[in-house]
């Protein structure tokens, strides 16, 4: 009986050892062999511990280093205004996410740092203590925010095991979660070359067709705000990294087709309907 390719891949020879720039190019374009081989590849917790902390001190860089001008990620209309971050984090700042892949919290000092770096003043030797004390807290909470979507989707990853018969491993989850924001972190740099050219960001995914949609304003608050926050998300890049997810439930933990898109469901769900939660209650994280 022909066995499913997540099956066999276990009994396959050991997954060569590959560079970080050829890792970085084969999860990106070949998902499906980088996934397959990711848990016997012998330099996988080495390299995933280097992209971490690369994507870390980014998310801290970025956080620094707010857009010039209006904010990307606030959608503004004549009766409301909606922070939305791009990336499906839970925290704002946190896609394809900064990241992967980071939702609604309020926004501090009237820019949302989880966009891109575009613009912004530097930290100067002249700044006060106060000035210094309120940036450390602005990269450590876009870090805690990147650390705590990571940890989650590892949370949701434990169930394809789980459902399997088998125990979790949430050392390996959390190597695929980093994998998977890659391309929230490939969007940021777009981002930094396109603002730096000269260009202006605008609203973030498709977010800015939200407010035109008929009779919107007449929506219960909940239904736009989770709208808002969906559209927000919804580029080439969050599909992207919803895409390496995927891979990584299907290949890495071989999971059937569906326990992985269960995997991307749950995480669409959560990164959408918590955040508004919490952001209706009051709450900031």
């Amino acid at each position: 009986m022909a066995q499913s390719p997540a099956t066999s891949s276990s009994r396959r020879r050991p997954a060569p050892s590959r560079s970080l720039w050829s890792s970085l190019w084969a999860v990106l374009f070949r998902p499906g062999q980088f996934f397959s081989g990711f848990p016997r590849s012998p330099r996988s917790a080495q390299q995933t511990t280097i992209l971490a902390l690369a994507l870390l001190a980014l998310s801290v860089w970025v956080a620094l280093n707010p857009p010039g001008g209006s904010p990307s990620g606030v959608i503004t209309s004549e009766t409301e205004t909606t922070t939305a971050p791009t990336d499906g984090s839970l925290i704002n700042p946190s896609a394809d996410g900064m990241i992967g892949q980071d939702v609604l919290p309020p926004v501090e000092d009237g820019f949302d740092p989880s966009i891109g770096p575009l613009g912004g003043e530097q930290l100067s030797p002249g700044m006060s203590s106060d000035e210094v004390t309120a940036n450390w807290l602005k990269g450590l909470r876009a870090a805690f925010g990147v650390v705590l979507t990571w940890f989650l989707q590892a949370l949701f990853l434990c169930e394809v095991p789980l459902l399997r018969g088998k125990r979790p491993d949430l050392s390996l989850n959390m190597r695929l979660a980093v994998w998977a924001s890659l391309p929230s972190a490939l969007l940021v740099g777009l981002q930094t070359l396109f603002v730096a050219s000269g260009g202006r960001l605008g609203a973030p995914g498709l977010s800015g067709l939200v407010p035109d949609l008929s009779n919107y304003l007449d929506w219960p608050l909940l239904a736009r705000e989770m709208l808002l926050a969906l559209a927000a998300q919804f580029t080439i890049f969050w599909l992207w990294s919803m895409a390496l997810l995927y891979h990584g439930a299907r290949r890495s933990l071989e999971g059937t087709r569906w326990m992985a898109l269960l995997v991307v469901a749950l995480w669409i769900i959560s990164s959408t309907l918590l955040p508004v939660s919490l952001r209706l209650l009051g709450v900031t994280l």
